[in-house]
């Protein structure tokens, strides 16, 4: 290898390293800004705590970055006080002046006011790239707090999901957390779902004055019963009000499960705001035997009629239908915090086995092979007096599957394929030779569907468009190989155990199978729109359940509140008005300083101006911050200046671009036991959430 110099190649120096391990994200403070109330005849500023607040103006001039913008900003404030004094000077003048009147004072004064509300936008969206590391302090007890600018949030998202992802796979639970028959034991963890976090679903509500009820039930075994989905998103809210909202008991993006027993079932909700998902509520939910739920989405705001029906099925607002055995239904509003039925209704005495929404019409299909369906209207008004009822066979509807234009409806050894606009039959195809065989599950996969069968280990892939049957996988064989690789006491844990499919899932290149047993599989399908054909072998996680798998639920963790780009080209004064401001009004005749009056003249184009980018300068701040210990702050700077200018007329085609967080596949059981680990976790029978993190 060459010794050579070559001075083009940049240098670097090794700074500091710390373990993996000991790294984590801290909290964002809140910075210090600034509200301002103009009366006719003061401006009155308030300021806002926060970690800036004992930073002088000396150190904030020695930073690069965010630090430069707090200085910029007090400096702004110091004339903004400057103007409204010499406002209040020229009042006193007794002659009349062209360019020194009052009038001109005050454009100048809103032209500095409208400049430090948009430095104050300029500086929140810097502090949401920033990237706040919590390390050891090198050579003594404590904390210290590193901060990297990451130039933008996809970015500072990107790198903290990696971090995250290191960080796991790391942990003993994921060494190893599958069996992968083609690495012999030496597995790829990059490619490998990891396991983020096992919890107990219930807990006792502090919030539900029923709370002997809850310690009653708690006593007793329960069962995951059935789950769902709520994507319920709050737009354009701030941090604060994301606070709020959960106070108040309304979470963004959550998933209800339902836990019971015969005489009483517990709902829980599960939400996946950082660090890791948690039981946030647990409340009664009031009917037995529950035996499926689905989640309906609110009515577009724009569709809804000016005067709303008074009647009492009118439900414009997303909600939680949750059907039982005993052939109830009970809606829950998603956003009352009250956790009280909205209404409960009765579909038929026979049992409810599936239900599933879709093109504003709720399908239910029944245990004796009926199968109802009620419409929405456009005001969001349900005509459950009103039912479309259509018999397709003598056994349960037992899986609901939406495809394209149509619902897949599953009856004993038979798919019937319903035209949701019509209501009507338009196909029909048979899964298995023997008329035995019952249907449990249905998963649709790119143009192909797969499909369980009650009590059985083996899964069948159809196509969505010819209904051809394409391919079959027995998932028994890959946990067989995977049990001979364990201990005997565990092994005599799956003696004489029936095996087959409880639960199915694709979703990101991978077909999720939960099993009697507790196990779970995770096979490779195209990640494209295609036939999903399974293409290579089945990996078998080691951490399951103790008793079946009842669900598999996808869904993305929150971001946190806040992470959000801000185009600075956006913003504009609360009336909507564009200000002007040239040295024909005085603002150059008033004795302003050069660099002073160019600012103020740009913020009269608020298109133009505060493109968002940081100093070229790469000095480090000496502010100091600690938790126990003295802090280093450190702004690297992330990229050429120039090379963002270049790419700001791709993020004005991209309002607050992001990307999506990261992916979760949860799965609900009894108990939580890894096959690695200890021995008495088999014990715990207490109904429980598994969560794996996709990368």
């Amino acid at each position: 290898m060459s010794n050579s110099y070559d001075p083009a190649v940049p240098k670097y120096k090794l700074r500091w390293s710390v373990p993996l391990v000991d790294v984590d994200i801290a909290a964002s403070p809140e910075a210090a800004l600034h509200s301002m109330d103009k009366t006719a005849a003061r401006t009155t500023i308030t300021t806002t705590p926060g970690s800036k607040r004992n930073m002088n103006h000396k150190d904030m001039k020695t930073y690069s970055g965010a630090g430069k913008l707090y200085a910029e900003r007090d400096d702004l404030m110091h004339d903004l006080a400057v103007a409204d004094q010499i406002g209040a000077q020229i009042k006193l003048l007794k002659g009349t002046y062209k360019t020194f009147n009052s009038s001109a004072v005050e454009k100048w004064t809103n032209a500095i006011h409208t400049l430090i509300e948009r430095k104050e936008e300029e500086i929140r969206a810097a502090d949401s790239c920033k990237i706040q590391l919590s390390l050891p302090a090198a050579g003594k007890s404590g904390r210290t707090i590193v901060v990297f600018n990451a130039g933008h949030e996809k970015t500072k998202t990107n790198w903290i999901a990696d971090l995250e992802m290191a960080k796991l796979a790391l942990k003993p639970r994921n060494n190893p957390a599958w069996y992968d028959p083609d690495e012999e034991g030496k597995l790829d963890i990059s490619g490998l779902p990891l396991m983020m976090k096992s919890s107990p679903l219930t807990m006792t509500s502090h919030k539900q004055p029923m709370k002997g009820l809850l310690d009653a039930l708690m006593k007793t075994q329960l069962v995951v019963q059935a789950a769902v989905y709520c994507p319920l998103e709050f737009q354009d809210l701030s941090p604060k009000a994301h606070i709020k909202m959960a106070s108040s008991g309304l979470y963004e993006g959550s998933t209800w499960v339902c836990s019971g027993e015969q005489k009483r079932s517990v709902l829980s909700i599960v939400s996946f705001h950082p660090p890791t998902p948690h039981v946030v509520e647990t409340f009664p939910a009031g009917e037995p035997l529950v035996s499926c739920m689905e989640f309906v989405p609110a009515i577009h705001k724009f569709a809804r009629t000016r005067k709303m029906s008074e009647s009492d099925f009118c439900l414009p607002d997303a909600t939680i239908w949750i059907a039982t055995e005993t052939g109830r239904i009970s809606v829950f509003k998603c956003e009352d915090k009250t956790r009280q039925p909205l209404f409960t209704f009765k579909v038929s005495p026979s049992p409810i086995s599936s239900v599933k929404f879709m093109a504003n019409r709720m399908f239910v299909g029944l245990g004796d092979g009926t199968l109802v369906v009620f419409k929405r209207m456009q005001d969001g008004c349900w005509l459950l007096e009103e039912p479309h009822v259509s018999l397709l066979t003598a056994a349960p509807v037992s899986s609901l599957l939406p495809v394209t234009n149509c619902m897949w409806c599953a009856s004993g050894n038979a798919v019937f394929i319903i035209n949701t606009n019509t209501v009507q039959r338009q196909d029909s195809f048979t899964v298995h030779n023997d008329s035995k065989i019952r249907v449990q599950f249905m998963v649709r996969a790119g143009v192909g569907v797969w499909v369980s069968m009650k009590n059985k280990a083996t899964i069948r892939l159809f196509h969505t468009e010819t209904l051809q049957y394409l391919q079959e996988i027995n998932i028994y064989a890959p946990i067989g190989r995977m049990l001979q690789g364990l201990e005997s006491r565990t092994k005599s844990f799956f003696h004489n155990r029936t095996v087959c499919v409880t639960s199915m899932l694709a979703c990101q290149g991978s077909l999720w199978v939960g099993t009697s047993v507790g196990v779970t599989l995770d096979l490779p399908v195209p990640q494209l729109e295609g036939v999903p054909l399974i293409n290579g072998p089945a990996r078998v996680a080691y951490h399951t359940h103790v008793g079946p798998v009842k669900c598999l639920i996808a869904t993305r963790r929150k971001k946190l509140p806040g992470w959000r780009f801000v185009r600075p080209d956006l913003l504009r004064s609360e009336d909507g008005d564009n200000f002007s401001l040239s040295s024909e009004d005085g603002a150059a005749d008033i004795g302003l300083d050069t660099s002073t009056a160019a600012s103020v003249a740009m913020a009269t184009k608020p298109q133009s101006y505060m493109a968002f980018t940081f100093a070229e300068d790469k000095e480090e701040g000496n502010d100091k911050q600690t938790d126990d210990a003295e802090a280093d702050f450190v702004f690297l700077e992330s990229g050429d200046a120039r090379e963002r200018d270049n790419s700001s007329s791709e993020r004005k085609n991209k309002k607050n671009d992001s990307i999506g967080p990261p992916m979760l596949v949860l799965s609900a059981g009894e108990g939580h036991w890894y096959l690695k680990g200890d021995d008495r976790d088999r014990k715990n029978k207490e109904p429980s959430l598994v969560a794996w993190q996709l990368g």
